[in-house]
């Protein structure tokens, strides 16, 4: 090494040279090392770490900048016809607003804009999507149109992050932005975040969004585009103090028509499958149906498999990924897309001209007085039901058959309710204490919760055991490390405790995902013997241990298909619960490294203490069976019933704890959530 002050020079010029987030981690400490130097002390070790940093983050960057890519704009898209003005936006304001209808084009013609700017060398450019699907598909497809591979274009969803240290563009999920925003709330390792579908209002985008307006009074050059449908742009605009640019968006005309079932006894589903099939014995053109839930979706698949030259897919959440890129891929025959409200946005499937709309979509609704948490099938807003139209139009002309009457439309509401003002915010308060963002009443929310909401969340991380005043206590600290609802996050610290936590990994695994146990329609009776059969008799607790086991002694693919089909699980299903126990497993390993208890042997599990680490996160939900009443009684008052498919329906309790507390519904699509375990009394 030259002298001290010769190689604090020369670092400090290596600053603007570097790899952003180097060039953060390293400038104060080279301006401390300075001030070290005129006071005679010694910074040789600062200096030898920050040179470490600095030249990887030069070369980094050097290779970033040698890269290539195509920045041709198709013409026919209508961001493209715009694309000087909007450039020259970019240029005078760091925040944009850009609406656009179904079809323009800014999804995927904005990060080549930022790329033209010059975004994406010293930092990486975030483009954010709802979902997984809409990542990994929007991740090949700007590829596709830059010419790049995946080492510059990458997407980063759960369970699969491709970037790497050349990844100009990262495609990812809001959840996995605002998991990475947790450690690093500027965003030092972004210079342009894009928040596409932002009209979509859910708890993460609307978190992102006060985040992202937090971070620019600390990084004022940090670019946020908000990207949405053409409607409530004004609203984005006034709380990011930013401009608007509106552009147009239906590139080809589509023909409406509303076409409500004229008998009452025909439900949206048979209405739905006759349109599919009335269609396909029509014109040419692919068939995009929506439909409210998974069971839907499956049934209608069921019902249209045998329709000759159709080929039904299925598209929900649940699939994984490479199941949900086969509705991208040809097909030997006519493609009949059956989805949830998954395909609203962002997603352009090749050769859709028909789009079915049942005008429902499940959405989910909590009751902070009862603590029960419902996911009822609702009629969709007029916002929704435009985009759902749109998906006819993005690449000829097409036709949406609504199957509700125009009267019906015009009643229901211009758009859907903000997610944050539908759920439990204990989750939301737990993540903003744990970011330290302090009282989540101060926070830049666009539509601030009510002061009850909020007092409602307080109370249950108070249960359990995570606030100290009004600042999170030392468990509640270890709680918001873990990616899990507060309350399956206290029953793993608990596992922990009480020497079990792989026993109280599978179980907070399982509350976090839809019950694995299906009941298909016509085969409820089958489903339910079958079942039984596999419940113990200690409580659903032990028979979802027993489930899980089964499922880990079927070690190959055909033995995991066969114990589905025996028992009635659904493969996705179980699929994600060992993808979510791996995750948590992951949380748990990282706080005690390898300093796990060993996992006990199948049917010999210590109950009672598994039972105590799920009291410690249900502590609210302990039920007193009231003999004279017949029914159990809950805090306030509530009388609740044991689940129909609990291993606990048909005997009386003088205590319970209920995992779950459901609203009842008619269309339950698992059909057996395990809600109760016994407990001693």
């Amino acid at each position: 090494m030259s002298d001290p002050a010769s190689e604090l020079a020369r670092l400090t010029d290596l600053l603007p040279r570097s790899m952003a987030a180097a060039a953060a981690r390293c400038a104060s400490r080279l301006e401390e090392a300075a001030e070290r130097l005129a006071a005679g002390r010694p910074i040789e070790r600062t200096l030898r770490e920050c040179a470490m940093l600095l030249e990887t983050g030069v070369a980094v960057r050097e290779r970033r900048e040698a890269l290539r890519f195509d920045l041709a704009y198709p013409e026919h898209l209508p961001v493209a016809q715009r694309r000087d003005e909007i450039l020259d936006a970019l240029r005078a304001h760091p925040v944009l607003v850009l609406t656009g209808e179904t079809g323009s084009g800014k999804t995927t013609q904005l990060p080549k804009m930022l790329l033209e700017l010059g975004d994406g060398r010293a930092a990486d450019i975030a483009l954010t999507q709802p979902r997984r699907v809409a990542a990994v598909a929007m991740a090949e497809r700007i590829r596709d149109e830059l010419r790049v591979p995946e080492s510059v274009v990458a997407h980063a969803v759960r369970f699969d992050d491709r970037r790497s240290e050349t990844s100009l563009l990262s495609v990812m999920t809001d959840g996995l932005l605002l998991a990475e925003a947790a450690a690093d709330p500027l965003f030092g390792r972004y210079d342009a975040v894009i928040v596409d579908e932002a009209h979509e209002r859910s708890l993460d985008i609307d978190l992102l969004l006060g985040l992202l307006k937090l971070a620019r009074q600390q990084r004022p050059a940090l670019r946020v585009i908000v990207s949405s449908a053409s409607i409530a742009a004004e609203r984005f605009a006034a709380f990011l103090e930013a401009p608007v640019i509106h552009v147009s968006g239906r590139t080809f005309p589509v023909e409406i028509l509303h076409q409500p079932p004229g008998d009452d006894d025909v439900g949206y589903l048979d209405a739905a499958v006759r349109w599919v099939r009335d269609l396909h014995e029509g014109g040419d053109g692919d068939v995009l149906c929506f439909l409210p839930t998974e069971r839907d979706i499956l049934e209608a698949e069921r019902r249209l498999r045998e329709l000759p030259g159709a080929v039904p897919l299925p598209l929900f959440g649940r699939l994984t990924p490479h199941e949900q890129q086969r509705i991208f891929q040809p097909a030997r025959g006519r493609k009949v897309v059956l989805a949830t409200n998954i395909a609203e946005t962002s997603l352009t499937i090749p050769g859709i001209r028909y789009v079915v709309d049942t005008g429902l979509a499940r959405m989910k609704r909590y009751q902070p007085s009862t603590r029960t948490e419902r996911l009822p099938v609702e009629p969709i807003s007029r916002a929704s039901a435009t985009q759902r139209a749109g998906r006819a139009g993005r690449v000829e002309a097409g036709m949406c058959i609504r199957l509700y009457g125009e009267d019906d439309l015009n009643r229901r509401d211009e758009f859907t309710a903000p997610e944050i003002l539908r759920s439990n915010l204990a989750g939301v308060l737990l993540r903003c204490l744990g970011m330290g963002l302090g009282d989540p009443q101060t926070f830049p929310w666009m539509d601030p919760p009510s002061p009850h909401a909020w007092d409602q969340a307080r109370v249950l991380l108070d249960e359990l055991g995570g606030m100290d005043g009004d600042r999170l206590s030392g468990l509640g600290r270890t709680l918001a490390q873990i990616p899990a609802d507060p309350q399956v996050a206290r029953i793993l610290v608990a596992g922990l405790t009480e020497g079990v936590p792989h026993e109280a990994c599978t179980i907070a695994a399982f509350l976090s995902v839809q019950d694995p146990r299906v009941r298909p329609l016509g085969e409820e009776a089958k489903a339910d013997a079958a079942q039984r059969a596999l419940a113990h008799e200690a409580g659903d607790i032990a028979t979802i241990l027993r489930l899980w086991d089964r499922w880990q002694e079927a070690e190959t693919n055909s033995r995991r298909e066969k114990l589905c089909r025996e028992l009635y699980l659904g493969r996705r299903r179980m699929r994600e619960w060992g993808d979510v126990r791996h995750q948590l497993w992951g949380a748990l390993r990282e706080r005690r490294q390898n300093n796990l208890a060993q996992p006990h042997a199948a049917e010999n599990w210590p109950l009672e203490r598994i039972h105590r680490s799920v009291l410690a996160g249900m502590i609210g939900n302990v039920l007193m069976w009231d003999a004279k009443l017949g029914t159990y009684r809950a805090g306030g008052d509530r009388q609740l019933a044991v689940h129909p498919g609990s291993a606990l329906r048909a005997r009386s309790q003088l205590g319970a704890s209920s995992l779950e507390l459901r609203a009842r519904r008619s269309d339950d699509a698992a059909g057996l959530q395990a809600p109760s375990s016994k407990l001693k009394a």
